[in-house]
């Protein structure tokens, strides 16, 4: 995350993650097991969202313990889980982790949702990591920190207690949903995916179509939560012996042949079973690409859209759109080479070049990039430090000379990155 713009909304992301993720204990017990990696393995391998899901312990003690249905792992929430987390927080401070916390008490009394709420609350304020905000959140007010996907009850408090996917959750199904202003696309038909043992039902029927809604939405600010994970009544069978591995063998194979090929592009949070299936996690490594970055190791490239056929060199890691051709003969000069390699739609965008061109103040040896700025009337200049990287960005077109009283009337930019 530290190479995406920090302006970006979550909901403007895509972003692997992982079902039911504190299950890789439970190795033996096929019906329950979701994962192989512990929790530092998740997010080291670039899983961004963890799906927790909690119990009360019996001694009314404030501790909880992960389950998955009714059957423990053995695993507590902030002894084990939160540690674990902070300490990669810790470690890679650009970081987020969007973090699911779901009551796993079946039917649970009025009681028992208070006590739960108290007891995870009190772990949640202690530890001083999470936001809990209950509007989806830009990356930079976020790096560092757990935000808190809730989906447990709460009541009528008088401040937020995160993102609100409680109430209207699309139990067994999907479905659009707003609570408190916030909204969600969530998929998650984890048994009603099939009528019988065709696990690629729940790729073909579930799966890519919400891809298909993430990435043609125009609402930047929808978050959109698509689950790849499935399995049968009572872990294997309606669909017939339908662990939750067996559909991942089927379904993460699938989605990453439909996603490989893509360019960046939202296609939301992506829950995963097993997500180091196929080839050590060639679907989460691919989910992270389709996001578009800031490209600082591509400064002075020179790449063209290729639907557009707009032409944009790259400053300070994001796209400057040359935007006529007038400029960027004056830049390059008339013969200036084009990357048809790298892709534009992979690259955040930074400020138009308009009316472009290259400038010296009484023939000294200094060279400047020129352009307007569009939120002042004056042209920035930007200092073009040496041959070399005059090379690189392929600047050999002609610059116009100017008196030095000039200068004033330009606004003094960054020299040009490396």
């Amino acid at each position: 995350m530290q190479r995406i713009d920090g302006e970006k909304r979550l909901s403007e992301l895509t972003i692997p993650g992982t079902h039911d993720s504190g299950t890789y204990r439970k190795q033996g017990i096929s019906s329950a097991t979701c994962q192989t990696l512990n929790i530092i393995g998740q997010l080291t391998s670039g899983i961004r969202f963890l799906d927790i899901r909690l119990k009360r312990g019996s001694d009314d003690d404030g501790v909880l313990w992960v389950y998955h249905g009714p059957i423990p792992m053995d695993l507590r929430f902030k002894e084990d889980v939160l540690v674990n987390c902070q300490k990669f927080l810790d470690d890679n401070p650009s970081e987020t982790i969007v973090m699911s916390i779901k009551n796993e008490m079946k039917d649970p009394s009025q009681e028992e949702k208070e006590d739960f709420f108290e007891d995870v609350w009190k772990i949640i304020s202690d530890s001083g990591r999470f936001c809990t905000d209950d509007q989806v959140p830009k990356l930079k007010d976020v790096r560092g920190r757990i935000v808190l996907f809730r989906r447990f009850w709460t009541g009528q408090t008088t401040y937020p207690v995160g993102l609100n996917a409680y109430d209207n959750w699309p139990e067994d199904n999907e479905a659009a949903f707003s609570n408190s202003g916030a909204k969600f696309y969530v998929q998650d038909r984890y048994y009603g995916w099939s009528d019988g043992n065709e696990k690629s039902d729940k790729f073909n029927y579930w799966v890519k179509p919400a891809f298909l809604k993430a990435s043609a939405s125009p609402s930047a600010d929808t978050l959109f939560v698509n689950f790849t994970s499935g399995t049968g009544i009572l872990g294997g069978s309606l669909p017939f012996s339908s662990t939750p591995r067996d559909v991942a063998d089927v379904v993460n194979p699938l989605a990453y042949d439909y996603v490989k090929e893509f360019r960046a592009k939202r296609y939301g949070i992506v829950p995963m079973d097993f997500p180091e299936m196929p080839d050590r996690g060639v679907l989460s490594k691919k989910l992270i690409d389709l996001n578009v970055f800031i490209r600082n190791d591509l400064n002075g490239k020179r790449l063209r859209n290729s639907s557009t056929e707009a032409v944009y060199l790259v400053v300070d890691g994001t796209l400057h759109h040359v935007l006529t051709a007038e400029s960027a003969n004056r830049i390059f000069g008339q013969h200036w080479g084009i990357d048809e390699s790298l892709h534009s739609e992979n690259i955040t965008n930074g400020p138009i070049l308009e009316d472009a061109g290259l400038v010296k103040f009484d023939n000294g040896a200094e060279i400047f990039l020129s352009f307007r700025s569009r939120d002042s009337d004056r042209q920035v200049i930007r200092h073009i430090p040496n041959m070399a990287l005059k090379e690189q960005y392929g600047l050999n077109g002609t610059w116009t000379n100017l008196p030095e009283a000039d200068r004033a009337r330009y606004i003094l930019g960054a020299p040009l990155p490396a």
